[in-house]
């Protein structure tokens, strides 16, 4: 019987329809409602039952059609299930299958849960990519008065950010290192850039982040003894006077100002500085500067003219051209250097001159001589007693001076300028060392060829030799890599063949020369795996740490393993399958499951041999624990590698001033989900866009490809550009990857991407009943972490536009924000923490970034402001 004629029906059975590309498959022909309503329909041909009303309370015959309704829908909600379950692209994934970057071992999935994607990609063929170790530089400083050897696999571990887990880190099984102590390691390093006197002041050669032109040297130390007004000279150090030429300048200020290690220098600036074409090209720091303790005026007894014969040229003419100074000098010597202060016609200063004694003569003339233009040096005439004269001699210095480089003699030009001499200055000392500039950060990618790496203090050091591996660590811990092209000695500059800097580094720097590789992974020397039974079949053992550790090898995209397995201590070996083995080969195959635990299975007698029997005598070693080397992408941050597990004597730290490199997390569930079925759609070779960039993300260090189509106006075709990003080698494993599949007669250009630096900051107002720190941790990891965060390579990749809402809802979701307000970015691509608050602000709503760009935020950069609140 029909329930009400007035009731909707639904359409049952539902129709099924499951255009390609669904996430998920429709299965189902019904659920509980339709059923319960088509039981309730009568057939075709049926006879109602008389007088039965059905009710909601009471009514078994009722009671019973609902109960095969719920039945009717329970079955068919599996049959979907399992139908979902059997597609590769629309598995269902356990929300806590993620493995943890860097983690010992990752987090257990939901206990029963079947791992169908890595079973059906398995099937398909496709090899998921394993954790690959990431590898860097590890300096280690050193306190004690005697040499110390590291032992082998000598092991540190980062200290974790917000949402990681620390990593291990360990040296290799080649044998102890001997480390040196000299200077515990460490020698001070400073850069400057050549500076040069130019027209007014000092300038540099240095093409990027270089000062703007000074208006005078800079002199190492407080200087006190030189002040505003005071008359200077600058000359070279390794010649003498007479034989360089020097010059003479006025000084206009001086200031103190701090270098980058905190040490004041002083600057001076002169109201005009004229250097001559012999100092162009040569740095200040083969100058001195010179300031005089002494002075003397010269001749100026009055004349018939009212005028001092200053200059010699106005005597008879067998004197030679010099100048008369007004007393003797006898602290002037030949080859000294003078200023020669100047006026013009009318008594007005004009700049002064240089000049170095060629001749030095004690001479006397006679202050009332009758004629004290033309004869000076004859005493006056007594005509009479009564009108008798007493003379006054005055004995003085007479000096001649040495030409210059062309030829010009300074008397000679200070007399055809009509100009006179009005005050000599002598007693020149240097002042101060001359200084070249010092940056106050050095930005990426920078060329040793820029700059001047300052002497070593007292560095001695067997392993800092020719062609050794050194790191330079900045002040703020950021560093960079380096190689010495000489043995650090005493007092010498220190000589760097290349260095390779990926972030500004911030003086004074110091060089750290114990330098050791490190890679990721902590060993297990000797794991029991299990009991050896010949009666048995394909035996299988499950390793109790994981994610077992693979290593780069030489072909980029082909990982080796750090899994030895030992049957009564003889080694097997690993092959990719049972597949043509003959029934003694001694070989074993692995399996890594979704939570990246890897299980060693042997041989069944027909392919591959049985295990022996026996008590404990299957045995490995191996190394766990991988992940990306690039903080950005999880892995420790610069100088977070620096707590050291292994004891060692003597030892006093360690340090990593420049990120790991290379390395990769284990594929998840859900890469492998969505890599699998693109890799089979290939069929094995490339002719769209999406099978480039498909085959391109099979590169082990790659974490995020983008592929283009292109013209090009040169060939007048289409080419392939695509973008790849990851560690320093994914270009070339990507080129590796593509090169067998790809068409040969279309171009491929593989580019690495350009990664944006973002500093995201936000007011968050939160339940005052939460832990707020908890609140934070949450925050930065829903941003951050490398699996699941907003910034991770499978939630933004290249080319993705950035929406700020995607910031808004992914914070939203953390239990306990109530709010959200302020978000700021900005980009901080290639700054120092520094300059982080002066970084340009991205404006509007929505943020592109460009064609091979991607955003990155690092936990370090996300900075959240709470504020309580009442949820």
């Amino acid at each position: 019987m029909s329930i009400a004629a007035s009731a909707p029906q639904s359409a049952f059975p539902v129709v099924i329809y499951n255009p390609p590309g669904l996430s998920a498959v429709n299965y189902r022909v019904g659920d509980f409602a339709s059923f319960r309503e088509a039981l309730l329909q009568s057939l075709p041909g049926e006879v109602e039952l008389q007088g039965w009303r059905p009710t909601a309370d009471g009514d078994l015959a009722l009671q019973l059609l609902e109960w095969w309704a719920y039945l009717a829908d329970i079955l068919t909600f599996y049959n979907e299930r399992i139908a979902n379950n059997a597609y590769l692209g629309t598995a269902v994934l356990p929300a806590s299958s993620q493995p943890q970057t860097g983690s010992p071992g990752p987090t257990s999935a939901a206990p029963g849960l079947p791992d169908n994607p890595t079973l059906i990609a398995q099937a398909s063929g496709f090899q998921s990519t394993p954790g690959i170790a990431s590898t860097g530089l590890l300096a280690v400083l050193v306190n004690s008065p005697t040499p110390i050897s590291l032992p082998p696999r000598f092991a540190v571990q980062s200290k974790p950010g917000p949402g990681q887990q620390p990593q291990v880190f360990e040296t290799a099984d080649s044998g102890d290192m001997y480390l040196p102590t000299n200077s515990g390691g460490v020698v001070p390093v400073d850069v400057s850039w050549s500076t040069y006197f130019t027209s007014g002041g000092v300038t540099t050669n240095a093409t990027a982040n270089a000062p703007a032109s000074k208006a005078g040297p800079l002199l190492s130390g407080t200087i006190t003894s030189i002040k505003p007004n005071d008359v200077v000279a600058v000359a070279p150090i390794s010649q003498s006077f007479a034989t360089a030429a020097s010059v003479a300048a006025i000084v206009q200020s001086v200031t103190t100002e701090m270098d980058p290690r905190g040490q004041t220098n002083t600057r001076l600036s002169f109201q005009s500085f004229d250097p001559p074409t012999s100092f162009n090209g040569v740095e200040v720091t083969k100058f001195q500067l010179l300031r005089s303790n002494q002075s003397i005026t010269a001749y100026s007894y009055n004349n018939e003219n009212g005028d001092a014969p200053a200059l010699s040229g106005l005597t008879p003419g067998a004197t030679p051209l010099g100048i008369h100074l007004a007393s003797l000098a006898r602290d002037i010597v030949v080859g000294d250097l003078l200023v020669l202060e100047l006026v013009d016609p009318n008594g007005a200063s004009v700049a002064p001159v240089t000049g170095v004694v060629k001749t030095y003569q004690e001479t006397i003339w006679y202050a009332n001589a009758d004629h004290p233009t033309s004869a000076p040096q004859n005493p006056p005439a007594t005509t009479a007693v009564s009108t008798q004269t007493v003379a006054i001699p005055i004995p003085h210095t007479f000096l001649t001076f040495v030409a210059d480089a062309s030829g010009q003699d300074p008397i000679q030009a200070i007399a055809n300028s009509n100009q006179s001499v009005s005050r000599v200055l002598f007693g020149f000392r240097s002042v101060s060392v001359l200084l070249d500039e010092m940056p106050q950060s050095i930005p990426p990618a920078s060329s040793i060829s820029s700059y001047n790496v300052l002497p070593s203090e007292g560095a001695m050091n067997t392993r800092a030799q020719s062609g050794a591996s050194v790191l330079l660590e900045g002040a703020d811990g950021v560093g960079a890599t380096a190689i010495l092209a000489a043995p650090l000695k005493p007092g010498e500059p220190i000589q760097l063949a290349s260095w390779d800097i990926a972030a500004s580094l911030t003086p004074p720097l110091r060089l750290l020369f114990n330098v050791i590789t490190v890679t990721a992974g902590k060993t297990v020397p000797n794991e029991v795996l299990g009991d050896g039974d010949a009666t048995v079949a394909s035996q299988s053992f499950t390793l109790q740490k994981s994610p077992l550790t693979y290593l780069k090898g030489t072909d980029p995209n082909s990982p080796i393993s750090t899994l030895q397995v030992f049957v009564d201590n003889v080694a097997w070996t690993e092959a990719s399958s049972f597949h043509g083995q003959s029934g003694d080969a001694k070989i074993f195959v692995t399996q890594r499951d979704k939570n990246q635990n890897t299980t060693v299975i042997f041989g069944d007698g027909i392919n591959g041999a049985r295990l022996t029997t026996g008590a404990g005598n299957v045995t490995a070693a191996y190394r766990y624990g991988s992940g990306p080397g690039n903080p950005n992408l999880g892995g420790p941050a610069q100088g977070s590698v620096v707590t050291v597990t292994t004891p060692t004597p003597g030892l006093a730290s360690a340090r990593n001033p420049v990120p790991m490199t290379g390395g990769s997390a284990p594929s998840t569930p859900s890469q492998v989900q969505q890599n699998a079925a693109n890799s089979v759609l290939t069929f094995g070779r490339a002719v769209s866009p999406g099978d480039y960039e498909v085959i391109a993300a099979r590169a082990a260090s790659a974490q995020r490809t983008r592929a283009l189509s292109a013209w090009d106006p040169q060939r007048c075709r289409n080419v392939f550009m695509i973008y790849v990003s990851g560690g320093p080698d994914c270009v070339a494993e990507a080129q590796a990857a593509l090169a067998a599949t790809a068409d040969p007669n279309l171009p491929i250009v593989v580019n690495r991407s350009t990664e944006i630096d973002l500093r995201l900051s936000l007011n968050v107002t939160y339940d005052r009943g939460v832990d707020p720190a908890r609140i934070k941790e949450r925050i930065v990891s829903a941003l951050t972490d490398p699996s699941a965060g907003l910034f991770a390579p499978s939630q933004m990749p290249i080319g993705a536009t950035l929406y700020e809402s995607q910031i808004y809802m992914a914070c939203d979701k953390v239990a306990g924000v109530i709010a959200l307000r302020g978000l700021t970015l900005r980009n901080i691509t290639n700054l120092t923490p520094t300059e982080f608050p002066t970084a340009p602000r991205l404006l509007g709503v929505a943020h592109r970034p460009s064609t091979g760009g991607f955003f990155v935020v690092a936990p370090s950069n996300v900075d959240i402001t709470l504020e309580a609140g009442d949820g």
